[in-house]
């Protein structure tokens, strides 16, 4: 692949030179095209790209988390972090299945609000602090493989032709791609410079880019204007000029920018970085696809079909299809719905879903009108929704369709809130979920029977 690079110097070869360049290749691919202090990879026995050992590299050793303090945010923020979806479990007793790390415990005390793109951005106790922790007490974790991505999120992917060779722990390297109109695509590099690499970086929680170039490729593209970020931002969003109507075919260059992306703990502080609930979200309400939904202040759902935005009715509509709702509009979940239009009422046609909650989109659920079905519903019906930035750590409680502290139990099994049986369920097990849920404890239980 034809490659323009911008870090590094043009090295004339003569038989003398070449043996100067085989000798520092190992140096030059552990710094400009490598793998970059704070990367994480899942290592041990067994391990896979979904669960493994946590390990993070730092001046080009790898070593391992110490499981003091380390929780389920903090697993959530790794697997963010690694391109996955959110996690599924973690351990801090790794030998059980992946065995105990090697080298340095370089990370201890290690706490996250969950909202972190980058473990680094954490609180822990430091890289180059001495730590009695031993490898018994290396973290593992077990991330889901479905992510939910929002509009105009990027990533870097290691698919490019050029990276051939890579190391294959970097995840702070690749092509840069970027979601809108609910597809991914390369971004075309013309006009993308330094301060649009170290923007990109900053989105994905790391300080700046240590180096960017830009790779001939074939289309589509997405071809966005940036001209007004003169100056790195948080967020890459924050560079957009307009919208791209749709990935085009060409640009002018043919070329897509590939970013090595780096954190450097001096900067970490002075350098802010953007999360997936702090990012400007880019819409295009002139022009949506159909079966697009959104949500209108305060969370009225709606939904673009016919050529026309409705409403979807409240009558069968439950934690499923609110949390399809808001995966498809890029968050974890939902936090709560409303009925009897509460978050306002609507106009148009009126929707009804059936959704199990692992859809991805409310399209992928049963659907029908309100004039095709037998429900009775009016726009004194319709739903709201409202989302949660964060994912829940697996295994959290919930009340729904809750009357202050009683309501039916559910499990965050991963995916979804998920009811729990009733078979056997004692007031023993619901003191011990009411306390859970931050109660004394609990005073009955009552089972759908």
């Amino acid at each position: 692949a034809h490659v323009r690079e911008y870090s590094g110097s043009t090295f004339m070869m003569t038989l003398k030179g070449f043996f100067l360049l085989a000798a520092l290749a190992p140096w030059l691919l552990g710094s400009a095209w490598g793998e970059e202090n704070g990367d994480l990879r899942l290592a041990g026995y067994g391990a896979s790209s979904l669960a493994g050992r946590l390990e993070v590299a730092w001046n080009g050793d790898w070593g391992t988390v110490c499981g003091t303090r380390f929780e389920n945010h903090a697993a959530g923020v790794a697997c963010r972090q690694l391109g996955l979806g959110h996690a599924v479990s973690y351990s801090t007793t790794p030998a059980i299945r992946y065995g105990p790390g090697t080298g340095a415990v370089l990370l201890e005390e290690v706490i996250c609000h969950g909202n972190e793109s980058h473990l680094l951005r954490c609180i822990h106790s430091g890289l180059d602090t001495p730590t009695s922790c031993q490898h018994d007490s290396d973290v593992s974790i077990a991330c889901s493989n479905v992510t939910t991505p929002y509009s105009g999120q990027v990533r870097l992917s290691r698919e490019s032709p050029s990276q051939l060779g890579s190391p294959s722990h970097s995840n702070s390297l690749g092509r840069v791609e970027f979601y809108f109109r609910r597809q991914w695509g390369p971004l075309c590099s013309d006009g993308l410079g330094e301060n649009k690499a170290n923007s990109i970086c900053r989105q994905l929680g790391y300080t700046n880019a240590a180096s960017f170039r830009s790779v001939s490729s074939d289309g589509p593209f997405w071809i966005v204007p940036t001209t007004s970020c003169s100056t790195p931002q948080p967020c890459f969003t924050d560079c957009l000029d307009t919208l791209p109507v749709a990935m085009e075919s060409t640009c002018p260059s043919n070329a897509i920018m590939e970013v090595q992306c780096a954190f450097n703990l001096s900067l970490a502080d002075s350098k802010s970085s953007g999360s997936p609930d702090l990012c400007t979200r880019p819409t295009d309400p002139s022009s949506p696809e159909p079966g697009a939904v959104r949500l209108v202040d305060p969370g009225l759902v709606e939904i673009f079909l016919n050529g026309d935005w409705g409403t979807v009715c409240d009558t069968v509509f439950g934690y499923p299809e609110a949390d399809v709702v808001c995966k498809e509009l890029g968050y974890p979940g939902a936090l709560r719905f409303y009925t009897d239009s509460l978050l306002g009422n609507g106009s148009g046609t009126i929707y009804t879903f059936n959704c199990s909650g692992i859809e991805s989109q409310l399209m992928e659920c049963s659907a029908a009108t309100i004039a095709s079905s037998n429900l009775q519903c009016s726009h004194d019906d319709d739903v709201g929704v409202e989302c949660s930035p964060v994912v829940p750590p697996y295994g959290s409680l919930a009340l729904r369709e809750s009357a202050g502290s009683a309501g039916r139990l559910l499990i965050f099994t991963g995916e979804v809130f998920q009811p729990i049986c009733d078979a056997s369920f004692t007031l023993e097990d619901a003191h011990v979920a009411c306390r859970q849920l931050g109660y004394a404890g609990a005073s009955s239980v009552v089972g759908n029977n």
